[in-house]
Formats: structure tokens, sequence, C-alpha cells
């Protein structure tokens, strides 16, 4: 919610990271994820720690989600296209080549979304392409087989657990962000 964020935006403050916290990920006042020019930071509740594990590349982090402290995906890289996963402990890195990603979410474990160029699909060993082309910019899941997409032109997509379809909106500009 509105107030989690305002509070975990103060304590980055206080912490000293807010000029180096390109994104964050709130799961409640003691437990905060960072991404930036600094890597991946963790708050505790008491202090904060790099959880980069000493990969330089994570300081390129764009955009952070996390489940709980045993779960979160980031999006990092240069050029956009590449995802970590957070098992807890350490990273497991992958590259999606020639793609550019922009948002990541996730409903499990299991369960995660990337969209940018295209969409993908991360089941917790892998990433699949799921066939989703256009340029889309956010992604948001309420729960499992229920995920939702925006992008250029107005373009709104919903996944109802086996398939990703249109929804007609009436927007014809870019919807940038989506979020319950």
């Amino acid at each position: 919610g509105g107030a989690l964020q305002q509070r975990a935006r103060s304590i980055v403050e206080a912490g000293g990271f807010a000029q180096f916290a390109d994104d964050l990920c709130a799961l409640d006042e003691n437990a905060i994820f960072t991404s930036g020019v600094n890597g991946v930071s963790f708050w505790d509740g008491t202090r904060w720690g790099d959880i980069s594990g000493g990969f330089h590349e994570l300081s390129f982090g764009h955009d952070i989600f996390a489940l709980d402290e045993d779960h979160a995906w980031l999006l990092y890289g240069m050029h956009y296209d590449s995802l970590a996963v957070w098992d807890g402990a350490d990273w497991s890195k992958t590259t999606l080549d020639g793609a550019t990603i922009v948002s990541v979410t996730a409903a499990a474990a299991d369960e995660a979304w990337a969209v940018g160029s295209g969409l993908w699909r991360g089941d917790g060993a892998g990433w699949q392409d799921m066939g989703v082309a256009g340029d889309l910019l956010d992604v948001w899941t309420p729960g499992r087989n229920d995920a939702w997409a925006v992008g250029t032109g107005g373009r709104v997509i919903r996944w109802n657990g086996a398939t990703w379809a249109d929804v007609e909106t009436g927007v014809e500009g870019t919807v940038n962000l989506v979020h319950g």
C-alpha cells in the first residue's frame, strides 16, 4: 500500500541509499529490497546488507519484485536483457538474448512474468517465451493463473491460466502501469 511504500522510502533515505536505489520492493517495514547502481541491498529491520553476491553486473538493476525474503526477481544489465532470481541465499542469472525486459512480477516461485519487447513466463527452472509480441511496459499478477500486461497503443492483455488475450479498453495511447 501507499503507507508502506512511504515508510520504505524513508528507511531507504535514512540509510543513505536514496540516490543509489532505482527501485525498491517492500514486503513490510522489516523486509525491503533495493536495486540500483550499488547493486542489490536488503533491509532486515535493523540494518542494510549487500546481497549482490559479488556480481558486479547486478549493480545495473532496473526493477525488483519480491514475494518474500527467499523469492525475488531482478531485471539488470546495461542492455535490459537479463534476469536474476534470488532464492534467499544466491542469485541465478539468465540472459534472454535479443530481448528487452522492463518489468517483472510473480504470483509464486514457479509463476513469474517478465515483459518488454515480448512476454516471458518463469517457472522456477527457466524462462519461456510466450509468443506475445509488442512493446509491453508493465506486468502485474494478483495471483496464480491471473496476470495483466500493458503497453503502447493502448494495449492491455490478460492471462487466464491458459492463454493471453487482448482486452478491449478504448484507450489509444500508451498504458505505462498496471496494478491492483
